[in-house]
This record gives structure tokens, sequence and C-alpha cells, in this order.
């Protein structure tokens, strides 16, 4: 698994997703699990394999994840970032008339750091990688982002 492409390994992750996406409206209607709970129990999950997964298959040791000031600004993002964002979209799963319409939105965002990437690695090269941009793959994004915006708009 871990000589894949980004690609493979992209597609592998969304499709582990899928029946997450699927489980909070499921088990909201059959079993009155609130969605906010089902994220949770997802998230101790994730938290709780993670680590292991990773310390069994030695691609993460112990003192990789010694608190440094750059993991401390990351735990803050998930704190209060990855927490609004969470909450939102496994509220927006139940309430929208496909499950995953609020994910295809929440998705687009990599539109925004699609465009951001390169302009960051231009005018701060110090701290950001040069990017590849080109107009075949934009298109392709803002393809994308057009349908799902059909989609919400059809409603």
């Amino acid at each position: 698994m871990l000589g894949l492409g980004w690609m493979a390994k992209s597609l592998i992750a969304m499709f582990c997703l899928v029946p997450f996406i699927l489980a909070i409206g499921f088990l909201g209607r059959n079993y009155q699990v609130r969605a906010e709970a089902t994220m949770i129990w997802y998230f101790f999950g994730i938290i709780i394999g993670a680590p292991l997964v990773m310390w069994r298959l030695n691609i993460i040791n112990g003192s990789d994840l010694a608190l440094t000031m750059p993991h401390f600004a990351v735990l803050l993002m998930g704190t209060v970032l990855g927490v609004a964002s969470n909450i939102l979209l496994v509220q927006a799963i139940p309430a929208a008339p496909n499950p995953g319409l609020p994910m295809a939105f929440v998705n687009t965002a990599s539109v925004i750091a699609f465009v951001f990437a390169p302009v960051l690695g231009i005018l701060l090269p110090k701290y950001f990688d040069q990017a590849k941009f080109d107009i075949y793959h934009f298109a392709g994004i803002v393809l994308t982002v057009v349908g799902i915006s059909l989609i919400a708009l059809k409603r």
C-alpha cells in the first residue's frame, strides 16, 4: 500500500470514506443515532487506529509525534477549523436530499487549494514549493464544481 502513487491512494481513500457518509443517515433513521454522535465515534476510531497502524507499518515513530510549534499550530487548526467544518458537515449530510451533496460541496475546497498552491509558491517560495498549475487540470476541477452546482440548483 505504501508503494502506491498519489492517485491510487486518493481513490482508495475516497472509497474508504463512502461507508461513513452513508452511515450517518442510515444510523439516524434506523437507530436514532445523531449525526454528531456518529462523527465522534468515527473520529475515536481514527484516533485509536491511525497511530497503531502507522506505527505497525513503520510509517511513523514516537519521536515524530513530539509536540512542536508546527504540530501545535495544526492541533489548533483542528480544534477550531476541523471541529467546525466536521460538525457542520455531519449536520448537513442527513438534511441534504442526497448524502453525497454536502461532501461534494466541502470537497470543492480542493479548487481553492489548487489555485492558491502556485500563488503561495510564487509569493512565499521560502515556505511553499512550486506547485504544478495548468489549464487542463484547472478546467477539470472547474467542470466538477459546475456540475456540483447544477445538481444543487436542481433541488
